[in-house]
Parts: structure tokens; sequence; C-alpha cells
């Protein structure tokens, strides 16, 4: 077995890795595989690798990513059948519309409801792409679909790359192993992978399902493959042929995912027809299914009246109800057969049975017989009844007459009484308010001011501290009536003279008296606030019922107002 010295191969190994030298690296791996101690040669090759990774780490994952990434993605396959299986446990778990849908869907074309609920998301595009450095932040290489392009791609490759460094920084303060790799906003989704020196940025309409981001790392993990020398070395240079050159493959791969999206819109609008097809044939077959149950249950029917009855009848099914056919032997079969279907079912009937005419005027004769003897049998007994109608109308008028009365007697022995307890109540009130005044009088709930020397001889004009008691004793009269407005027919002002001089001067001047003191009376806040103004009236006497004292005419006394209350009379 042959040998080689250990010192040497390191050095030949850091010297493959610094030229990038992927084949060598595996030649160098089968050649160590021969040595005889190759535990020993192992522990010094893992050793130099991991201070060549730690001296040069950009240069060694653009050499290894094109074989790591595919190791990656086997381990993230197994991920995905795993995420997969989650999803049949959701799916078995719904219950929504679209549940139910697919799992028809499926049942029809064949295909799992898994890969219908995969297909159903695999509707992202790739709307642009960007390859940038990361030292820098340079845009080494850009394509775009040419609806869907962006503005000024420099500034959005500076602007994603300082938001992922932002995030990462972060991430790696919070004591994270990870990167950020997707960026959502709205219906905006950006998708990273990271080699050594350079990461591709995807902009996509949606998030991107496993099968779009192992298209993306292939295609990245290819260009880095033939371009990792040019990256490492790019100092922003647009003009250079590796840059036209990476555009034309990053436009070719755009290209190619939005024509591979056109032909599976093509295909599922080819499957709308096979789909239309299965629909209608699952209606015709719901159809036939629901005729032949009719037929049956028609035919059932028929056999069972024809059991019972001995008739042969046809029943036919049209718009819901159940039509029955054909000629009877007699009437009575009629009745029969609809109660046999009643039993068997709820649907209306519609009877288009023949019955023979003799039949039908056998019946009509025996009934018409029927009808005259009861009509002889019952005449007495309506000419009895009518008799006693007669009478019991009349009592019943002569009851509905009392009736009347007795109303109209109780609503007026109602109105009575209501006036009598309104009256009643007002005048407790007002008995109780003035219960020591000199003015009140209690016989007729009224305000008499006799003794108060309101007007000199001759004179209309009161005088103002004889008139300020009369307000304050009517401000009182008013809180009590003001309750009982609705009940109020008026409230009386009398003005009165002494019987000295003419009577027709005493007239009007005792109206100016009671004119000039109801002018007062409506100043009064109480009065205002009361609405009770409307009420209030005046009444000139004269010299009427003068004030008599020891037989002789207090003069005084006789020039004064009284205040009284008048009632509505339907109360």
């Amino acid at each position: 077995m042959a040998k080689i010295d250990s010192n040497s191969d390191i050095d030949r190994l850091r010297s493959l890795l610094m030229g990038d030298e992927i084949e060598h690296l595996k030649e160098l791996d089968s050649r160590v595989d021969n040595i005889y101690d190759s535990d020993e040669l192992r522990a010094i090759v893992t050793k130099s690798i991991s201070k060549e990774i730690e001296n040069n780490r950009d240069k060694m994952i653009d050499a290894l990513y094109p074989i790591i990434g595919g190791m990656i993605s086997k381990y993230v396959t197994q991920a995905i059948k795993e995420m997969m299986q989650n999803i049949n446990q959701k799916i078995e778990q719904g219950l929504s519309f679209d549940r139910y849908k697919r799992t028809i869907k499926s049942k029809i074309t064949g295909v799992s409801e898994m890969e219908l609920l995969l297909q159903d998301s695999s509707n992202t595009i790739i709307l642009s792409l960007f390859i940038i450095k990361k030292e820098s932040g340079l845009l080494v290489a850009k394509s775009q679909l040419e609806d869907r392009g962006i503005g000024d791609p420099h500034m959005v490759a500076s602007m994603a790359s300082a938001i992922r460094d932002f995030i990462n920084d972060w991430i790696k303060s919070h004591k994270s192993q990870s990167e950020v790799q997707i960026l959502s906003y709205g219906d905006a989704t950006l998708y990273i992978e990271s080699a050594g020196s350079v990461y591709i940025i995807a902009f996509l309409n949606d998030e991107p399902d496993f099968k779009l981001r192992k298209s993306i790392n292939s295609f990245f993990a290819s260009i880095i493959k033939e371009y990792s020398p040019f990256f490492q070395t790019f100092d922003g240079d647009d003009e250079a042929k590796q840059v036209e050159q990476l555009s034309s493959k990053m436009y070719n791969y755009l290209n190619l995912q939005k024509s591979h999206n056109k032909e599976k819109s093509k295909d599922k609008k080819r499957n709308h027809t096979r789909y239309i097809l299965y629909i209608l044939l699952i209606v015709s077959t719901i159809y036939i299914a629901d005729r032949l149950n009719t037929k049956y249950f028609e035919y059932r029917l028929e056999s069972l009246i024809k059991d019972k009855t001995n008739q042969d009848i046809e029943i036919s099914s049209i718009d819901g109800s159940v039509v029955l056919s054909g000629d009877i032997e007699r009437l009575e079969r009629v009745y029969e057969i609809e109660s046999i279907i009643k039993t068997q079912t709820d649907k209306p009937i519609k009877n288009k049975l023949i019955v023979p005419i003799r039949n039908i005027l056998d019946i009509v004769e025996s009934k018409d017989t029927q009808i005259s003897l009861l009509n002889q049998k019952n005449h007495k007994s309506i000419t009895r009844l009518n008799k006693k109608l007669k009478y019991l109308n009349k009592q019943l008028n002569r009851s509905q007459h009392q009736i009347y009365k007795l109303q109209r007697n109780s609503v007026k022995y109602l109105e009575l009484f209501k006036r009598v307890d309104i009256k009643k109540s007002i005048a407790q009130k007002l008995d109780k308010i003035f219960e020591n005044s000199p003015f009140y009088i209690k016989d007729d709930n009224s305000l008499d001011f006799q003794d108060l020397n309101i007007f000199n001889v001759g004179e209309s004009k009161y005088n103002l501290d004889s008139i300020k008691i009369v307000g304050e004793n009517f401000e009182k009269y008013v809180t009590i009536l003001s309750d009982y407005r609705e009940y109020i027919d008026s409230i009386i002002i009398e003005g009165y003279t002494d019987s000295a001089g003419d009577e027709d001067k005493n007239l009007k001047l005792s109206q100016d008296r009671a004119f000039l003191v109801r002018e007062y009376l409506y100043q009064l806040p109480s009065v205002e606030d009361s609405f009770i103004s409307p009420f209030m009236e005046i009444d000139g006497l004269g010299s009427r019922y003068p004030i008599i004292k020891n037989g002789v005419e207090d003069k005084n006394a006789s020039r004064r107002i009284k205040i009284k209350l008048k009632l509505k009379d339907n109360i």
C-alpha cells in the first residue's frame, strides 16, 4: 500500500482550495482513503480545512456551495415530506367548503388532496433577480420581467442589502445562528440565498414554495460555480463582459419560469373541459337515479291499490303531486284510493279518475231522496225555531236598550264622582295652605280681600301695600291650581264698589278695578311659570253684595276684590 508525506499533502490541499479546484479535492479524498494510517491524516486535513475556512471564508463557500447546496436540498426534501404530512392532517381536520370541493376533485382526477393543495399555491412568479456583492453591497447583475420591472435597481439593491444586514445583525446580537432568507410585506416578497462573496435576491409576488426555492438554489449554484472568481474581484464595473453574460442567463431563467406558468395555465384550462364532463356525468346519473326511484314509487302504489281495491289505475308524479288516472267501477273507490295514497306519501293528490255516469246519477238520486225526507222532518222544527228566535230577538232588543240606559247613567255618575273627587281634592289642599288666612272663604274655596282697603273712593287705581298682599295670596292659590289645569274652566277676578253713587258708574268702576288687578297678577313669576294666565277672567259686579256689619254697610270693605275658581262642566 502506497505512502505519501502528510505535510506535502496538506500544502497541496491548501493550494487546491485557494485555486478553487473542487475536482482535485475529490481526487485528494480518494488518495486519503488509500493511506495506511488514514485516521491520523484525516485529523490533520480536518484541522487544515478548518483553518483555511477561517482565513478565506468567502472563497471556501463559493467553492463548496454547488456541492453543499445539493446535500442541503436532500435534507430539505425530507423536511418538505414532513410538511406534506402536516398538510394532510389539516386537510382531514378541515370542514370548509374548499376542502369538500378539493376532495371531489381528488376523487375525479385521481390526484391526492395534498398535491392539489400545493398546486393551488404554486402560482408564484419571480419578478426580478439581483446578484449583490456582500462586502460592498454593489449590484453585480440584474434581470427583470419586462412588464414587472423595478425603476431604480441600484437603489433597491442597496436598500435590500441594508435591510438584510440590519436584520442579520439583530439576529446575531440575539445569539441566533440563522440568517434571514425571506422578507415579506403585503403582496411583495424578497427571497435571499447567500453564498461566500455574493447573495442573490429574488423579488416575487408571493412567498415561494419548496419547488421554486429549489429552482432558485440550483440556478444560483450554477452561477457560483461558473463565476466565483469574477464575484471575488468585482469592483462595480457594469461594463464587464461577465455582467452581460450573467444578466442574459438571469433573463432567460425568468422567461423560462414565466412560460412554464403559462403552460400550467393552459393545462388547467384543458382540465376544465374534463371537469365539466365529469359534472355532467354526475348530474345525469343523479337524474336517472331520481327517475328510477320515482317510477318504483309509482309502481309500488299501483300494486298496493290493486291488491286492496281491485282497481287498475295509473299513477304519475308531476310537479311534486301524485296524479291519478284511469277508470273505476264506482265513486266510493275514489275515497278508498286517496286514503291509501295518503298513508304512503304527503304529496298533494290530483284526481283524474273517471267514474261511470250511471253510478253517479244513482248516488245523486239517492242523496236527493234523503235530503227531501230530511227537509220534511226538519220543517216543523225550523218553524218552531223561527218563533223562538223572534221572541229572543225582542228580548235582546229590550235588554240592549236597558244596557244603553245603564251605560249612559253610569257615565254621568262617573263624571259626577270624578268632579266631586277633583273638587274635594282641590278644596282639601286649599283648606290646608290657607288654614289661618283671613282672606280665604272655605265654603266656595275663594279669596275675598274685603278688609284690605285696596281702593280709595271713586278710584280704580289700587293701593300698593294692599295689592302686594293680594299678589302673595294669589301665588299660593296658583301653586295648588296649576296641578289641575286640565279641569279648570276659569279663575274669575271679581271687582266691587260701595253702594254710593250711580250704579252704571259703579259697574264700570268695578270692571276697571278687576282689570287692573288682573294686569298686576299677570306679572307675578308663579303665574308666568304655571301657564295659568289663559284661565284668568274679570267680572265687574258694581255695588252688588255689599258688606254689612251690625246692620250698616262697611263701605271700605265693600270696595274689594274677590277671586274664585270655576271647574269644567264635563268632569
